[in-house]
């Protein structure tokens, strides 16, 4: 496979920010050959419009299909991907110039390692700022907090190829937590690193995924923990996860005796 990057930007309705997105990409420092792979998932015929005005040797947009769900849409992305290393990339946020550079050079100089992620700015629906991540940023680090909650951002991540496609890519059954399920399978196998400095600018809007599906990309994460907690060794960690659950309860709107016995079940198989 050649060297270069892929990225991939799904889309679906978001005509208000996706030429911003798109330009982004497209003015980025890429050290490398690159593509950017737009992905419509069955999209208006005002955002399609505001695509095919990018279409050209290096911006590729596949045919506007209904995909099942997010997973769905990026193993397709992936399977059509060109080069060695994939970028991730959502239609609502602002990549930074320097973002493919950095993260293609540290996957180059440390090839032990899977993915690399970063910190991200947090702007509003206006662009302004109005916060910083402060996510863990060594294997180890995020090894150890991973199992608890999500601390890779996936609009910040690139990625080997090849390797995602051993790993069998992104679950196609989840709804909002694919690339939580994806972390927790490859991080068994794989180094992953977050960079220090801010790749990407977030936009917290009311109409973002994680604004609208906040309890049920909840759901689906405790669901996801519970099903790989044997694989994972969660035994060794037991009171944290039933400290978890109990907080996660009532802000998921779960029972927490549903929750223990359906873990419980889980760690007895």
């Amino acid at each position: 496979m050649d060297k270069g990057i892929s990225v991939l930007l799904p889309f679906h309705k978001e005509t208000d920010y996706l030429e911003i997105s798109i330009n982004s990409i497209i003015s980025s420092n890429f050290p490398c050959n690159w593509e950017l792979i737009l992905i419509p998932n069955n999209a208006t015929s005002e955002s399609l419009s505001v695509a095919q005005n990018f279409a050209s040797n290096q911006v590729r947009i596949l045919n506007n299909v209904r995909f099942m769900n997010l997973g769905s849409a990026l193993n397709l992305g992936i399977s059509e991907a060109k080069y060695s290393y994939v970028a991730r990339m959502d239609a609502d946020d602002v990549s930074l110039p320097s973002r493919m550079e950095r993260q293609f050079v540290f996957l180059e100089l440390n090839p032990d390692y899977f993915l690399v992620g970063g910190q991200f700015w947090i702007i509003d629906e206006i662009n302004e700022i109005t916060g910083l991540s402060q996510l863990p940023e060594s294997n180890g680090e995020i090894r150890a907090k991973l199992h608890h909650e999500n601390v890779i951002a996936h609009p910040t991540t690139m990625f080997r190829r090849d390797e995602a496609v051993k790993l069998g890519g992104y679950s196609e059954i989840l709804q909002y937590a694919e690339d939580y399920e994806f972390w927790l399978r490859a991080i068994s196998v794989h180094k992953f690193c977050n960079l220090s400095e801010p790749l990407l600018k977030y936009r917290r809007h009311k109409n973002a995924v994680g604004e609208l599906r906040f309890k049920q990309q909840g759901k689906e994460s405790v669901k996801v923990k519970i099903a790989l907690s044997n694989e994972y060794r969660y035994l060794r960690t037991l009171p944290l996860i039933f400290i978890l659950v109990k907080k996660l309860a009532p802000i998921i709107d779960i029972p927490y005796g549903s929750l223990i016995r359906n873990l419980k079940r889980k760690l007895k198989q």
